[in-house]
């Protein structure tokens, strides 16, 4: 048989070589030796490069962390954030919770059979959870100055209580059982009244030069605890539907200062302006002066029954004296109803104060106005003008 002859084959640009312990390996290449040199930067230009990579680097570390802190920022301010499910409201930080509201309802409660007292109107939640709020600023601003009180304090309080309504130790707790409190909550509620009294005596009434005096250094007090304290409520006041514009406003059945009663539907035939609002609230302080200006010059003259219009003042608060030292130095004459039990209040979802509705003369809502009225929008809406 013969042999193949061999044939020529087209060259690899590599050889193999076998020896003893030999390997494969590439002895030319035409095309590696074809491609140009890299460049080779100069010392000046190498730095250059280095110092726009890491600057770009920077500016991208920077950018992110904005954006970082842009969505914290966002997380931290918004009020609803971190907000337990139970909580009805935060007053500097410190939640105030839907048992808090139900025990003071119970400890009210309990205080009124305690008092025997007839005839007690049933309070709400809404008025409760106010309470708390005004007590929970007050409590705030004392322990920043570091006032406390004293077992023996608590103890000669619960004592007088005792006394007071003549019942045991014993009797006592079973009266707070009866309305599923313990000693504990009393004795916690009693704290809180001694430190704030202690607090006003100490640091707010002192030097007062008489009653009057001392009032207006209270009205300053709450007023400056209610600008600088930041205040959210997260739910709504009242059960049921909210009144809305183009809807019948709810009726309101309150006495004035003088203790008349003062029916909202009495006023049929002309325009009324229900604005809710308090002593401590700086707004309502900011916008009272005009509301009485404008009543005062278009409305004081005439009778009661013949005015073009009316305004009904629903003071959100119980305390007859402060209410009429405020209405007096802002000379209010239109009727003052204090929302007592926060009923009217609840009614019509009243959260934040200053809170106006503006009703027409067939008894519905036709604005509402939340915050500072002026007098241009009172204008409109009682005067058509």
């Amino acid at each position: 048989m013969g042999k193949t002859p061999p044939q020529d084959s087209a060259p690899l640009g590599f050889e193999v070589e076998i020896e003893s312990g030999g390997r494969a390996h590439d002895t030319y290449d035409k095309r590696a030796a074809a491609r140009p040199a890299p460049p080779v930067l100069s010392p000046t230009r190498s730095a250059a490069k280095e110092r726009t990579r890491r600057r770009n680097m920077m500016v991208a570390i920077l950018s992110a962390a904005g954006v970082l802190g842009l969505l914290a920022w966002m997380w931290f301010t918004n009020p609803l954030a971190n907000v337990p499910d139970n909580a009805v409201a935060r007053v500097n930080g410190e939640f105030i919770y839907q048992i808090d509201v139900d025990k003071r309802l119970d400890f009210t409660r309990f205080l009124n059979e305690m008092s025997k007292s007839p005839a007690t109107v049933e309070q709400s939640a809404a008025s409760k959870l106010e309470e708390i709020i005004y007590e929970r600023m007050q409590l705030q601003d004392a322990r920043k100055v570091g006032v406390t009180a004293t077992e023996q304090e608590i103890d000669a309080e619960i004592g007088q209580i005792e006394t007071s309504i003549g019942i045991t130790p014993a009797a006592l707790d079973d009266a707070l059982a009866k309305f599923t409190l313990k000693r504990g909550d009393l004795r916690t509620y009693v704290a809180n009244a001694v430190i704030i009294k202690k607090y006003k005596d100490q640091y707010v009434l002192a030097g007062a030069a008489d009653l009057q005096d001392a009032q207006n250094r209270e009205n300053d007090w709450l007023t400056n605890l209610a600008q600088t304290s930041k205040i959210d409520r997260f739910k709504a006041a009242g059960s049921g539907p909210a009144p809305r514009v183009g809807s019948e406003a709810p009726e309101i059945v309150l006495k004035d200062m003088n203790g008349k009663e003062v029916k909202l539907s009495s006023l049929r035939g002309r325009p009324v302006m229900v604005n809710f609002w308090a002593t401590w609230c700086p707004p309502c302080r900011a916008e009272i002066p005009e509301i009485a200006r404008l009543y005062n010059e278009t409305n004081n003259n005439m009778a009661a029954s013949s005015g073009p219009y009316e305004i009904l003042g629903v003071a959100t608060q119980s305390d007859a004296s402060t209410i009429r030292a405020f209405t007096e130095e802002f000379q209010m004459h239109f009727p003052i109803l204090p929302d007592v039990d926060s009923l009217t209040t609840s009614a019509y979802h009243v959260l934040p104060i200053p809170t106006t509705f503006f009703i027409d003369k067939d008894g519905i809502i036709r604005y509402i106005q939340t915050g500072i009225v002026n007098r241009p929008l009172m204008e409109k809406w009682l005067l058509g003008k």
